[in-house]
C-alpha cells in the first residue's frame, strides 16, 4: 500500500514572484513539520495523541523483521517449542505487550519522551521526502523500503497527512519562502 499528500495551492499564491524553489521550499517545510509532529512529539493527523501502544502479551524473534530495527532488550527470554530451535532462545517475552518491548528497548528514553512515537530503526521518518512539484503543488511520500510499510502503519494509527498543526507551521515559514521568491524575480531587473 502506498501512501503520499498532495496538496494544490491553486490561485491562492502569489504567481508572478512564484518560482519551483518556493514551491520545494513550502514542500520541505510540510516535511518537517509533518516528521516533527508524528515522530517526535507523537501527534496523529487530527493533532491528538496517537492510539497506544498493545499490552496484550507479545514475543518479538530474535530473526524478526520487528527484532532488526530495534533491537530487543528486557523482558525475559523466550525459548523455542519445536524444531531445530527447541530449549534455544529465540526470543523475547513481554508480559505487558509491545508498550513494553518499546518501552525497555528504546535509547534515551525520559519523561519528556512521547509513548508513541512511530520508531523502530528511524527508517520510516528519514524515508519522508518531497517526491514532485508543479507550479502550485508539492507531492510529499515515504521513499526506499519504508513504502512497504508506510500505509500499514498509518491504518493503524491515522499519522499521515497535512494537519491544522502543519498549516500553522507552514504560515509561519510563510514569509522567508515568499521573501526569498521575491529576491529571485527581482535579481536582474533593478
Amino acid at each position: 500500500m502506498s501512501i503520499e499528500a498532495t496538496h494544490d495551492f491553486g490561485a491562492t499564491w502569489p504567481s508572478f514572484v512564484w518560482d519551483a524553489t518556493a514551491v520545494r521550499d513550502v514542500g520541505e517545510a510540510l516535511r518537517t513539520s509533518l516528521v516533527q509532529r508524528t515522530f517526535f512529539e507523537g501527534l496523529n493527523v487530527d493533532d491528538a495523541p496517537m492510539a497506544r501502544y498493545s499490552t496484550k502479551p507479545v514475543v518479538i524473534y530474535r530473526n524478526s523483521e520487528t527484532a532488526r530495527r530495534l533491537k530487543p532488550k528486557g523482558g525475559t527470554p523466550w525459548k523455542g517449542k519445536r524444531g531445530p530451535n527447541k530449549g534455544r532462545v529465540v526470543g523475547r517475552f513481554y508480559e505487558d505487550g509491545y508498550k513494553q518491548y518499546k518501552a525497555e528497548s528504546r535509547k534515551g528514553l525520559n519523561d519528556r519522551s512521547v509513548e508513541v512515537d512511530l520508531i523502530l530503526s528511524g527508517q520510516l521518518s528519514r524515508s519522508i521526502g518531497v517526491q514532485a512539484i508543479s507550479k502550485t503543488g508539492v507531492t510529499i511520500t515515504p521513499r526506499g523500503a519504508a513504502v512497504a510499510y508506510a500505509g500499514a502503519t498509518h491504518d493503524r494509527r491515522n499519522w499521515w497527512g497535512i494537519s491544522q498543526r502543519n498549516f500553522a507551521d507552514l504560515q509561519a515559514a510563510l514569509p522567508a519562502i515568499i521573501g526569498g521568491a521575491i529576491q529571485r524575480s527581482l535579481r536582474g531587473k533593478q
